[in-house]
């Protein structure tokens, strides 16, 4: 039988008893607080490892940690409460802190997660891999799954992936990891707009509390003010980011010949992608102008209408109508930048696929 030494009188008991049969010390309560205390340690550990993580791969990767919160609490949510109930099965003990070891899971978890979400991204982690040969290429992994043009973009077709010639990927690999990056960076805008316009509060201020608050009023169109400026630093760099990839490709050891015809094949996909995302950012842009006419309509209105709860009402029906007119614009202009975010989702395969493919066909071509 398995023997422990009780703390209060330092002789042997057995370690299923609850107290020491010689001096009535709460054996178990003793084994709780010592386990407690390593619970909390390994809490600490998993917290700092988790941050640790999520900072190396932002760091390494640029991929955006805002616009996933959602998503990452929800694991964080799952995979703790599993954990848990995997623990309690198996460590039954009531006086045990296993909600430490279980958070301590779930941050480990989210921040695998996140870091993966970054790796696949990048490209360094492939989601696939095509097999040429009886070769494994990495260089194309990116447009191994069809993917659906944005909306916005104008096209509607989907792209079906279809094997790529080991030559392509040999030759060119270099310049594919730069467009896959730039391509993984732009598909990542139109989410960081959004939830920076959702950060910035801009859903708050058409709450009737704040039509009826003319300092909230003043202080809702300044911070509209100051987002277009974000949404014009956003353009910039969607523009920055195509620019940037050609003078890498330029300055690149790459012979002469594969540099024109990758950025013969890489341009079009790129200025196809960034029209998409400026089209998105420029909507971004003409939905928070509606947004100002609203709080500029109430700014001169003060006065003339009352807010009670949910309900805006006017003294002028003329004014109720105007009211009601910029509302619906706003909700209708809503629905269209939901949708539009939505088709964003396979932005950077399908223009991977597309400069892949062209590269095919030219080198196809030139042999």
């Amino acid at each position: 039988m398995p023997l422990s030494i009780c703390p209060g009188c330092r002789q042997n008991v057995a370690d299923d008893v609850r107290r020491c049969p010689a001096c009535g010390w709460d054996v178990a309560a003793q084994r709780d607080r010592l386990a407690n205390h390593s619970l909390r340690w390994f809490n600490r550990i998993c917290a700092v490892a988790a941050v640790l993580g999520i900072a190396w791969a932002k760091q390494n990767y640029g991929l955006e940690l805002l616009p996933q919160v959602q998503q990452l609490l929800a694991v964080f949510l799952v995979s703790s409460l599993a954990a848990y109930v995997l623990v309690k099965f198996v460590m039954f003990r009531s006086q045990r802190k296993l909600w430490l070891a279980a958070s301590g899971v779930g941050m480990l978890v989210t921040a695998g997660v996140y870091a993966g979400r970054a790796a696949v991204a990048h490209g360094d982690l492939p989601m696939a891999t095509l097999t040429v040969s009886g070769l494994t290429s990495r260089g194309a992994s990116a447009a191994t799954k069809p993917a659906t043009q944005p909306a916005s973009a104008g096209t509607t077709a989907t792209a079906a992936a279809k094997p790529v010639p080991l030559s392509v990927t040999d030759t060119y690999d270099p310049l594919l990891r730069l467009a896959r990056d730039a391509f993984a960076r732009l598909n990542q805008q139109p989410d960081a707009v959004r939830a920076e316009l959702d950060a910035a509060g801009v859903p708050r201020l058409l709450a009737p509390a704040t039509l009826g608050d003319v300092k909230k009023l003043a202080a809702g169109r300044t911070r509209i003010k100051r987002l277009y400026d974000r949404l014009d630093g956003y353009d910039a760099q969607v523009r920055k980011m195509v620019a940037t990839v050609q003078a890498k490709v330029q300055a690149s050891d790459a012979p002469p010949a594969a540099k024109a015809r990758f950025l013969a094949s890489f341009r079009p996909a790129a200025d196809e992608a960034q029209r998409a995302v400026t089209h998105f950012i420029a909507a971004q842009r003409q939905s928070l102008g509606q947004v100002d006419a609203l709080l500029a309509f109430a700014q001169a209105k003060a006065g003339h209408f009352t807010v009670q709860g949910n309900k805006v009402t006017f003294a002028d029906p003329q004014d109720t109508a105007t009211y009601t007119t910029l509302r619906r614009d706003i909700t209708t202009a809503a629905g269209r930048d939901d949708q539009t975010l939505r088709s964003f989702h396979g932005l950077a395969d399908a223009a991977m696929h597309k400069v892949v493919t062209s590269l095919d066909t030219q080198t196809a071509a030139a042999e």
